[in-house]
């Protein structure tokens, strides 16, 4: 039976446009349109991001329900280029650049679980339809079914080797820790059920947060927060509002003031990065 695709993501590149990098005169303009058959059963377009929007050189991946089509349209000079590029823009306006390049947390797409972390699939037990070698650019989708406390626990064993020997130890000291977490945080029921045979609160206890990215509405309340290279000015988040009597700013006033407070409304998708573990509690949801 064939599956029924929808559209859920369309660019349009005109080749008249603004470029940061300057453009052949001979390029042109083109229609890219993302389709899928298996968005409503999809973390990612839930968190408005699509793997086929992944534009890091070795982490492209193909997936399963999605499918990638192009539209070549005309040079910047052709008389034809500029109804072209609006013809597309106007056709497709309701899903114009709607989805944005995936993060690297693990997801469900139907069927399957994508694991996006680093030398797992050299892993030879992990049931993949292609592991990573020298020259090959393994699979990263494994089936749900797959995705057992037996074969989490051998992925946290692991221990991958280079192509001239010499173990990856970056893998067991960064990679499994943080894999660990986000399967905690992402599925609860499977990461208790692991954890009984493969001891993953191990890894917890040594994760730091430190560089995540963080919604400011899941914080611990009472919790301060700065930039990582201005820890003087900080903010503190009282659970509703952030709230600063550090910041600097200019006023035209003639006069003296005792304090100059600071407040700001974050929405329910506003996020920060995390710069100390204090900010983070067990309701602490994370983008990243």
């Amino acid at each position: 039976m064939e599956q029924d695709y929808i559209n859920i993501h369309a660019w349009v590149h005109d080749a008249a446009g603004r470029s940061l990098f300057k453009q052949p005169a001979n390029s042109k303009s083109q229609l890219v349109v993302v389709s899928c058959c298996k968005s409503d059963d999809c973390t990612f377009f839930k968190r408005n991001e699509c793997i086929l929007l992944d534009t890091a050189i070795f982490n492209r991946s193909s997936c399963p329900y999605g499918k990638k089509q192009y539209t070549t349209g005309y040079t910047k000079r052709a008389r034809k280029n500029y109804s072209w590029v609006k013809k597309y823009q106007e056709k497709y306006k309701d899903i114009l650049g709607g989805l944005h390049s995936p993060t690297d947390v693990m997801a469900k797409v139907g069927e399957y679980i994508y694991l996006p972390y680093a030398h797992m699939n050299m892993n030879k037990r992990l049931p993949l339809e292609r592991h990573s070698s020298a020259f090959v650019s393994g699979d990263k989708f494994l089936k749900m079914s797959d995705f057992t406390p037996d074969m989490i626990k051998s992925i946290v064993d692991f221990h991958p080797h280079a192509m001239m020997g010499g173990e990856i130890l970056s893998y067991q000291r960064e990679i499994v820790p943080i894999f660990v977490q986000h399967l905690k945080e992402n599925f609860p029921a499977i990461y208790k059920e692991a954890n009984e045979i493969a001891e993953l609160d191990r890894y917890i206890k040594v994760f730091s947060h430190i560089g995540r990215l963080a919604y400011v509405h899941t914080l611990k309340t009472g919790c301060e927060i700065w930039k990582k290279n201005s820890p003087a000015e900080k903010w503190t988040w009282d659970g509703e509002y952030l709230r600063s009597t550090t910041q600097t700013l200019s006023f035209p006033i003639t006069r003296d003031y005792d304090q100059l407070e600071m407040t700001m409304l974050p929405t329910e998708t506003t996020t920060i990065t995390i710069t100390s573990n204090d900010q983070v509690c067990d309701m602490t949801k994370f983008l990243k």
